[in-house]
C-alpha cells in the first residue's frame, strides 16, 4: 500500500522572467498498492489525483490544471 507521506509530482526546466528554473509540483494525494509474489512484481496500481497537484505559483497550477483538463480528468491511474 501506498503509505502515509508518500508523493507524487513531477519536476521539468523552464524559463521564467528570462531565468532558467526548476519547477517541482507535488500531491500527497496518492494511493494504490503493488503485490509481490515471490520476489516478483505481479500486480500494482498507483493513483494520483492530479487536480491536487501545486507548485509555488497559482497561475503554473491553473495551467496545468487546465492542461491536464483535471476537472474531467482528475486521477491519473499507474498500472
Amino acid at each position: 500500500r501506498v503509505g502515509e507521506g508518500s508523493e507524487a509530482g513531477y519536476r521539468l526546466g523552464e524559463v521564467l522572467s528570462g531565468q532558467p528554473v526548476t519547477v517541482v509540483g507535488r500531491t500527497d494525494q496518492v494511493t494504490g498498492s503493488i503485490t509481490i509474489t515471490d520476489g516478483v512484481l505481479t500486480a500494482a496500481e498507483v493513483v494520483v489525483d492530479v487536480a491536487a497537484v501545486e507548485t509555488d505559483e497559482s497561475a503554473r497550477d491553473a495551467y496545468f490544471r487546465r492542461a491536464l483538463d483535471t476537472s474531467t480528468h482528475p486521477q491519473a491511474v499507474f498500472r
